[in-house]
């Protein structure tokens, strides 16, 4: 057995250098583990070894795989587990392994260097005595060497610290000796190492370090010559690190002399090196200010400012993955700052000063943190240094770029408030609350990191807050001030609301007489009370500058109502305050239009300006003096220049002037007032233009030739003074802006002037200057003007009783014409109301003379484009637009009514709803007009108007409105469909007028439309539907007429029912179908084939509402009871595949039961009696003889399936199920052989719809779950359709288990139900298919072998039934018939054999003979089937004799099955075996038969445990599990055993395999209850190793390792350990070629660790 373990390990030797690094480790791991019970022999072992194979002899690797065992074995043993005899011959191994060459990358030094270093560990006397010996007296040491001596030093110093002077006494001599930059490099690390070492331990120490001050000395002197030659990176840095440690442990004297040397060194080499490389540099500073006294410090200051320069340089160069070299920056700072804090503080200032990077502020600011933060006294460390951080800190307030440094300076403020140092009396302490006061002060839109920044700022706030002294004396003064900064700034004034509030609650606690710390108001401190803070806070709000106009008016009455000394407006009093009162003048010329200047929408203005008027008249009706209207007019002009910066200001004071002009009759005043105020004003800008217009209309009450005269001048172009005003008037600039304020001025003029002088200035002045403008003028502001002033013209017209227009044609196609400009210029949408309003004002102002033809046209087409521009519902503009309509009609005595009615019409379904809501105004106004022209005979021989057709079209169009999306829209439609019937009624042959009961109904009908809101409850749905309904049988009422009804339907179908809101497409088809059920009838042929392929064609759009495609279906069923012919030939007709419309067709039929069973006739004969193939039309690329699916039969299949799918569908489908069913099989087999995939999804989505809907309770997706949506695989359609059986032949379906007998059965694969009398269902079905089964062609064959297999189940309680089936299916099983019939021959034969009436009559020999037949076939999925119903035959035969006898010859086949190719037939094998040793272990089976088959099989299983296809080995694993089970049954003394294995979660199907733990247990029964057994499980398992397959090779090896494990010492060699070792060497060795195989044979041989 030793031999045996001897050759394993030998093997493992061998092979440790072969394979992947997975295999290596497991080898490393295997040879570790065999020495758990004999370290030392093992560890001998291989030191022999390598004493026996020179290392020239042996590959590298597999010394260093042996090396790699040895230092892995050291590691995990204690030193008590070694001698100390061994522990020196493994040094000397290891010491000889590491130094047998000289490459610094090996891996076999490395490893033999990590053995050496942790034997040293654990033997420091002996380890550190073998290094001393490795290194000469004046010879130059090897490289692992001085690597061994680093890696003692730097892991464990405090071992190694007895020898460190030793050490170094040895390498001084070499250091002079050393050439090559690795022996340089290597040295310097060696004695930096030693060095840090001692400074490491400094203070563990019992004496000082005085002893080494010679040594170190002259090691010091030695690289300070060494280090001009180091120019190599990886020497210089590591010279840089010995110097820096050397010089840290010499004594200060020696430190005070070398200091001026050392430290530019070992600055520069931090300062040159970068990343990485700097990490030995940086150890070496840290180690140069190391323990500085009292006697160096004068002597390092000097460098300590250089030193922190190369630092952060070093600092600013790294990047974020550089983590360990800045936690090394870090701890040289703080090693610095233990002696120089002053100087650090002095240069971070400097450095936050100069450098504006984020990250390198942000580091500067984490060391200030750091340097508060891990002072060992605070209080007394850093009280002589508060002022300094503070300014420190100060520095970096400014970083509002990045949220990271913005926290980092948060976190270093909370730090310095929370120290024990008293930081509160530092200058400058202010300055970081205020601070926190902006941080904590940012709004929420910020960004995450700024918000968790202020959330910190507000808690350390609250902190300060509550801190004694720090809430007067600094917090509070500071809010004062912040927000007198900040004023008038929203989200700054909503941002510290919260902080106000809190200081507010704080302040609400303070008492004078108390002795609260908070504030002392009592002291003499500049702190602004609680209350005047608040009102500063309100004071800055109120800055915000947004008034309504009513608080301004308020503000203006509040003014005026306080005004002093009405009588005496130029006095001055004096109030009892002491303050002076404001003289009215002043108010009037500086306050109101300051306040004016707050309103920015011209309503408010316009209000404003009225309440002005209104106010000043009556003031100066109260003064009654001139004088003082003379002297208010000449202060406002004195203070127009000041208000040119505001034009809201300069207009209202411009009113003024002209309301004061208004009072005096002084001309030069007047005279000098006007230019002033032209001259003044800006006539570009708006507020100027409507403030100068207003003035000059003010000016004209009293002053008409004055104000006439101007705005002439002004219509030809004044010059523009105001901003560019110049004194030379030869220069003159020409503006469009003066035109602007011409065109307003002549309406305000008209409408100021006295009426005795208006006609003779419209026709000589205004008229003419108007034209010329309207020609002239271009621009915008020109344009608005000109609207603006002509409606003021009209207006000022309509004042008089009578006026001849003489040029009002002329007027009106300028004014149109400009119009069109205005609109290809695309003029803003807001010009339009006042244009129309213009044009109204100018039609209507007198009626001589009338319009002529050219002027009605041109409005009539302005009237239709003002329809499509417009996008909101706006009052105004309808009512300017339908006046104008109205005085058109008026003018030509309603001559263009009906052609309007055309055009109106379809603009009434435009997008936005100020859009539709004005076509239908107009429509309803048109209509009024015709009808009120019809009654008074006015058009005579005039236009006669449209037809009643016509009529119909238009009441189409306006029903939809009635539930119009807006409120206007559906009052104006109910308006519009009274005037339509009222129309359509009046111009009948025989005219009848409409009752005024009808009237009022469609109003009140109206008015509950207008009422309807949209909530989408049920509720209002119910609303919206009566409302139509009811308006639907009025209008089906009263138009009487075929032609009206007709053109009402067509409008509705092909216009109003594809309307874009919901209730309106509603209304719209509700309507229309109304219509078509009450009187379809009346349609002729042609226009029945035009309404129902618009019915048909509305289906089909996409985007239909639910309710109107509903609606749309119930309309074609409705068309089709009055014309059944052609509809029905259409639908039948239809191209493939159905469009979603032919569909809803179908159903909607279908839903009526007369119309569905004529449906399902025509189907059937169709199906039954047509061809299923047909010739494809030739073409270049196929044949002319090609076959393809009849599409006319296919159509009709599809549509039985639509038919299916409806309530009454369905109820007729029942009546002709079964025929139904078989032809749909037959044409669905038919689609499979023709390979024509679309004609099998129609066919078996059709047969799927008829079974949903002729059987109870099977709804689409319970048809799913059993798989019946393989009816579209042709590999699987077979089995769909014998599912399909199933359930046409059950009765009382349904989802419980109770309901279904065949549920629970389904789900096992068995049928264990009662013989009965077969249903007649299944009668009809068999005598449908049996014709089939002789049928010549194969397709057809199969189909009825499927059905006919399926219905034996369900037809054994009627003999002749069961015969004939079985006849049938008997003649079908010859050699000539495809494998996949008989494959479905076989199951359905097994239906059966479940019953004993199968044995009466003798089917079970012949069947189950065929059976096993079968099972040598080669066809895979035969074969499958053949396992799957032997199985079942020993499952449900009641006489088990003959598959007793036939056990062993099953099961021989079966374990052929067991390393079959196919892993289905593995894994079907292996189930097949499981539910024998089921029915075994239950006592079904004869125990005899059995177990003689159950103990040869555990190793196999085993085996299989572990295949990576996850079916066969969950196969396997289950079948173990039985087997297993079955032993336990029958095997008492290993039973309890067993049944413990076998309770272990892992051991279920359902969970994670653990193989290992499963091969363990099995090992341990056998080898503790089955003696005799062992050998030959070993031994099998052996010859597995052989296998070609890896996976079972793999599950060998781990077998034979758990055998090896549980098998006692002295039973190995008796269980042939030898054949096992043999085995396992060969699969561990190179000629494996698996690596998973060698790793698991490695495990294995670790095993042998009891040997």
């Amino acid at each position: 057995m030793e031999t045996a373990a001897e050759h394993c390990l030998a093997a493992l030797i061998d092979s440790v250098g072969s394979g992947g690094p997975i295999f290596r480790r497991e080898a490393i791991g295997a040879i570790a583990k065999l020495s758990e019970n004999g370290t030392s022999a093992v560890l001998r072992f291989c030191v022999t070894w390598l004493n026996e194979h020179g290392a020239n002899s042996t590959p590298v690797i597999q010394r260093c795989g042996v090396v790699c065992a040895m230092a892995t074995i050291v590691g995990g043993v204690g030193d008590e587990e070694l001698s100390t005899r061994e522990a020196i011959a493994l040094l000397q191994c290891g010491i000889r392994e590491m130094t047998v060459n000289s490459d610094l990358t090996s891996e076999l030094s490395q490893e033999a260097l990590r053995l050496v270093v942790g034997l040293c560990v654990m033997f420091p006397a002996e380890g550190c005595r073998e290094l001393l010996s490795s290194l000469g007296d004046n010879t130059l040491p090897h490289f692992y060497v001085l690597l061994a001596i680093s890696h003692l030093a730097e892991k464990v110093p405090e071992r190694i610290l007895p020898y460190v002077k030793e050490f170094l006494t040895r390498l001084l001599p070499p250091l002079g000796n050393a050439r090559q930059d690795n022996h340089r490099m290597l040295l310097s690390r060696a004695c930096g190492s030693l060095a840090e070492a001692l400074l490491k331990m400094r203070f563990d120490a019992r004496s000082p370090l005085e002893e080494y001050n010679d040594l170190m000395y002259s090691t010091l002197n030695f690289f300070l010559g060494d280090y001009s030659r180091s120019n190599e990176r990886r020497v210089r840095t590591l010279v840089v690190y010995a110097l820096g440690c050397v010089f840290g442990v010499c004594g200060d004297e020696k430190r005070m002399e070398l200091a001026g040397k050392v430290a530019p060194l070992v600055i520069y080499g931090v300062r040159r090196e970068k990343g990485h490389d700097v990490l030995f540099p940086l150890r070496g500073l840290a180690g140069f200010f190391s323990y500085v006294t009292d006697g160096v410090r004068s002597s390092l200051r000097p460098f300590v400012e250089g030193t922190l320069q190369a630092i952060m340089q070093t600092l600013e160069h790294l990047g974020a993955e550089d983590v360990e070299t800045k936690e090394e920056i870090f701890a040289v700072i703080m090693a610095i700052s233990d002696s120089f804090v002053s100087e650090v503080l002095a240069y971070l200032s400097v450095f936050l000063e100069a450098k504006k990077e984020l990250h390198l502020r942000c580091a500067a600011v984490y060391i200030l943190r750091m340097l508060v933060l891990q002072s060992r006294n605070q209080k007394l460390f850093l009280q002589p240094f508060v002022n300094d951080i503070v300014a420190t800190v100060k520095l970096a307030l400014g970083s509002h770029e990045d949220s990271m440094v913005r926290r980092a300076v948060v976190e270093c403020i909370l730090t310095i408030c929370s120290s024990e140092a008293d930081f509160a009396s530092a200058v400058g302490y202010s300055d970081m609350l205020s601070y926190l006061i902006r941080c904590a002060s940012l709004h929420d839109e910020v960004d995450e990191g700024l918000i968790a920044v202020r959330d910190i700022s507000r808690n350390g706030l609250m902190l300060v807050a509550s801190s004694k002294g720090a809430l007067d004396s600094q917090l509070w003064p500071f809010i004062f001030e912040h927000m007198r900064e900040y004023p008038a700034k929203p989200f700054l004034l909503c941002a510290f609301s919260s902080i106000c509030n809190v200081i507010t609650q704080l302040a609400s606690r303070i008492s004078h007489n108390s002795s609260c710390f908070y504030v002392d108001f009592s002291r003499q401190v500049n702190v602004p009370s609680p209350g005047m803070l608040v009102s500063v806070f309100l004071s800055q709000s109120m800055l915000i500058g947004f008034y309504r106009v009513e608080e301004l008016l308020t503000i203006l009455e509040a003014a005026l109502s306080v005004a002093p000394l009405i009588d005496d407006p130029y006095a001055q009093s004096v109030e009892e305050g002491g303050g002076a009162a404001m003289p009215i003048t002043e108010l009037w010329s500086t306050f109101i239009p300051s306040l004016q200047q707050l309103l920015t929408a011209e309503p408010a203005r316009e209000v404003w300006e009225v309440e002005v008027e209104r106010l000043v008249d009556k003031t100066m009706k109260v003064k009654q003096s001139e004088e003082w209207a003379m002297h208010l007019t000449t202060e406002c002009l004195s203070l127009l220049q000041a208000y040119q910066q505001d034009a809201r200001m300069f207009r209202s004071a411009l009113i003024i002037v002209g309301i004061g002009c208004s009072r005096t009759a002084s001309r030069d005043l007047i005279a000098s007032a006007v230019e002033t105020a032209v001259n003044a004003s800006n006539h570009d800008d708006p507020e100027h233009v409507i403030g100068l217009a207003k003035c000059l209309g003010y000016v004209a009450k009293k002053h008409v030739d004055t104000t006439l005269e101007t705005l002439c001048r002004l219509a030809k172009g004044a010059e523009k003074r105001g901003f560019f005003h110049s004194r030379d008037k030869t220069k003159r600039v020409f503006v469009e802006g003066s035109r602007s304020v011409a065109a307003v001025g002549f309406g305000y003029a008209c409408k100021c002037m006295e009426i005795a002088a208006l006609p003779s200035r419209l026709d000589t002045v205004v008229f003419p200057s108007l034209l010329t403008l309207l020609r002239e003028g271009h621009t915008s502001q020109c344009q608005i003007s000109l609207f603006e002033g002509c409606r003021l013209v009209g207006t000022g017209i309509a004042r008089l009783d009578s006026y001849f227009f003489k040029c009002r044609d002329e007027f009106i196609l300028s004014f149109v014409r400009f119009m069109q400009m205005t609109s290809k210029k695309k003029t803003k949408e807001e010009t339009h109301p006042t244009a129309f309003a213009a044009l109204e004002s100018i039609v209507s102002c007198t009626l001589l003379p009338p319009l002529g033809d050219n002027g009605t046209a041109a409005l009539i087409e302005f009237v239709k484009i003002s329809v499509t521009e417009c996008h909101m519902v706006n009052a105004e503009k309808d009512v300017n637009v339908t006046n104008l309509f109205v005085q058109i009609l008026r003018h030509r005595d309603c001559r263009y009514a009906m052609r309007m009615l055309e055009e109106l019409a379809p603009l009434t379904v435009l997008e936005n709803d100020g859009a539709r809501c004005l076509a239908v105004k107009l429509v309803v106004t048109v209509l009024a007009a015709c009808r009120a022209s019809r009654e008074s005979g006015a058009d005579g021989a005039a236009e006669q108007p449209h037809t009643l057709a016509s009529m119909g079209y238009i009441l189409g169009r306006l029903v939809p409105r009635m539930m119009d999306r807006c409120p206007s829209v559906r009052m104006e439609a109910a308006n519009g469909i009274v005037s339509g019937i009222q129309t359509a009624r009046l111009f009948m042959e025989n005219p009848q007028p409409m009752e005024e009961e009808v009237t009022e109904e469609i109003l009140k009908l109206g008015k509950r439309a207008h009422a309807f809101v949209d909530d989408g409850t049920l509720s209002s749905e119910k609303e919206a539907v009566s409302v139509v309904k009811s308006m639907c049988t009025i209008l089906a009422q009263q138009l009487q007429q075929r032609e009206d009804t007709t053109a009402l339907i067509k409008a509705l179908l092909f216009n109003s029912i594809f309307d874009t809101q919901k209730y309106a497409a509603t209304g719209a088809c509700i309507t229309m179908h109304g219509l078509i059920r009450g009187c379809g009838g009346v349609l002729d042929a042609s226009d029945v084939r035009e309404v129902f392929d618009g019915l048909i064609a509305a289906l089909q759009r996409d985007n239909l509402p639910e309710q109107v495609r509903s609606g749309v279906q119930t309309s074609i069923r409705n068309l089709t009871r009055h014309h059944v012919a052609p509809c029905f030939v259409a639908l039948l007709r239809s191209q493939l595949p159905h469009s979603e419309a032919v569909i809803n067709s179908f159903g909607a039929t279908a839903n009526d039961t007369t119309l569905g069973e004529l449906l399902v006739q025509h189907i059937l004969d169709f199906v039954l009696n047509s061809p299923t193939t047909i010739a494809a039309a030739p073409t270049a690329k196929k044949p002319s003889d090609l076959q393809v699916v009849s599409p006319i039969v296919l159509s009709a299949v599809c549509a039985v399936g639509w038919v299916a799918q409806t309530d009454r569908g369905a109820s007729v489908c029942r009546n002709h199920r079964a025929s139904l069913y078989m032809a749909i099989v037959l044409h669905l087999s038919v689609c499979h052989r023709m390979n024509d995939h679309d004609a099998v999804v129609m066919s078996g989505t059709a047969l799927k719809h008829v079974t949903c809907g002729t059987v109870d309770d099977v709804t689409v997706v319970r048809f799913d779950r059993y798989g019946w949506k393989n009816f579209f695989e042709k590999q699987k359609y077979l089995l769909a359709i014998a599912e399909a059986v199933r359930y046409w032949c059950r009765e009382g379906l349904g989802d419980s288990n109770e309901m279904d007998r065949g549920k629970a059965a389904d789900a096992d694969g068995r049928f264990p139900m009662e013989p009965a009398e077969p249903t007649q269902l299944t009668h009809e079905l068999a005598k449908f298919m049996l014709p089939y089964c002789s049928h010549v062609s194969p397709t057809h064959r199969k189909a009825a072998a499927c059905v006919c297999s399926e219905l034996i189940a369900y037809a054994l309680g009627d003999e002749e039934l069961v015969r004939s089936l079985v006849t049938a299916l008997l003649s079908m099983t010859g050699c000539d018939e495809e494998a996949e019939t008989r494959e479905t021959i076989i199951g359905g034969m097994a239906n059966i054999l479940v019953h004993p009436y199968a044995s009466v009559h003798g089917f079970v020999p012949p069947i189950l003979s065929a059976t096993l037949a079968c099972m040598e076939q080669q066809h895979t999925s035969l074969a499958a089937k053949s396992m799957d119903i032997v199985a079942l035959f020993a499952e449900v035969l009641e006489d088990k004799s003959f598959i007793n006898g036939s056990f062993v010859t099953i099961a021989t086949k079966l374990r052929s099955f067991f390393e079959h190719d196919d892993a289905q037939l593995r894994a079907k094998s292996f189930d097949c075996l499981r539910r024998f040793y089921s029915l075994a272990h239950r006592g079904i089976l004869e125990r005899a038969s059995v177990n003689q088959n159950v103990f040869p099989y555990v190793i196999p299983l085993l085996i299989h445990l572990g295949e990576h296809d996850m079916t066969v080995s969950t196969a396997a694993k289950a079948a173990l599990h039985e087997c297993l089970t079955f032993i336990s049954v029958f095997q008492h003394e290993a039973g309890e055993q067993i049944v413990r294995m076998l309770s272990k979660p892992h051991m279920h199907t359902d969970r994670e395999t653990d193989i290992d733990d499963i091969y363990d247990d099995v090992a341990s029964t056998w080898v503790s209850h089955f003696h005799g057994m062992t050998r030959e499980y070993v031994l099998q398992a052996v010859t597995f190793t052989r296998s070609p397959n890896e996976a079972l090779r793999q599950s060998a090896a781990r077998i034979l390792g758990a055998f090896i494990r549980c098998i006692p010492r002295m039973d190995l060699s008796r269980c042939g350990v030898e054949q096992v070792s043999a085995s396992l060497v060969e699969l561990v060795g190179t000629g494996e070629k698996s690596e998973i195989v060698r790793v698991a044979a490695a495990r294995a041989i670790g095993c042998f660790a009891s040997i």
